[in-house]
């Protein structure tokens, strides 16, 4: 399985993952904006109607000046302010508490499992 976080381009075609939903956006010479989404400055992407309504009421008034470059400040941002969270960061953070590398944990997952279907039967648990 391959996760795509951020900003992902291929060729003239791109595709866009909302940090707050998952939800992937994807078109050709296209943009962020195209699908409603912003970014952060730490280029966390969003999708504006996943925000909180006091967060959309400022980064409109941010947007209205003409300093807009496209991105919101950090502490506007979900991802940035904990309320939201990336997956890939999560593991990472679960590694790191853990102290497990990916190839340690994958080595145990081929030790406990013997079938994806196995594996699959146990996360859902």
């Amino acid at each position: 399985m391959i996760v795509r976080l951020g900003f992902v381009s291929n060729s003239s075609s791109s595709s866009f993952v909302c940090a707050i939903c998952g939800e992937e956006e994807a078109g050709f010479e296209v943009g962020p904006s195209d699908f409603d989404m912003v970014g952060c400055e730490n280029e966390h992407l969003f999708h504006e109607f996943c925000l909180s309504s006091e967060i959309k009421v400022l980064i409109n008034e941010i947007k209205d000046k003409d300093e807009w470059e496209g991105e919101v400040p950090s502490t506007l941002c979900p991802v940035c302010n904990l309320l939201a969270f990336d997956s890939e960061e999560v593991l990472k953070y679960i590694f790191k508490s853990r102290n497990v590398s990916y190839n340690i944990a994958q080595d145990e997952i081929k030790e406990k499992f013997k079938t994806y279907a196995e594996l699959k039967e146990y996360i859902k648990t």
